[in-house]
């Protein structure tokens, strides 16, 4: 994620990425596991939209900055629109 075609497109959409350090925050394997995570497994990424009732989960060890953009794209299209009634 560290490749600036997608530091842009993070910052071009105000998302903001966060990474956990299972060896130093002992609550990270019980949110993976929260997450569809079973084996707490990494690399692990999850993804939250505004509006989401859940976040978009994937893992795997070849992650391209295509796959990471067409994730993120997913959950700011499911994020509600300005203006839009929730009845």
């Amino acid at each position: 994620m560290n490749v600036k075609s997608t530091k842009r497109f993070f910052n071009s959409n105000k998302v903001v990425a966060l990474k956990a350090d299972k060896d130093r925050m002992p609550e990270v394997t019980p949110l993976l596991k929260k997450l569809g995570n079973p084996t707490g497994a990494i690399p692990f990424y999850a993804v939250f939209g505004p509006g989401m009732e859940g976040p978009i989960s994937f893992g795997g060890t070849v992650l391209t900055t295509g796959k990471v953009r067409e994730v993120v794209q997913q959950a700011l299209n499911a994020a509600p629109k300005p203006g839009a009634s929730n009845h």
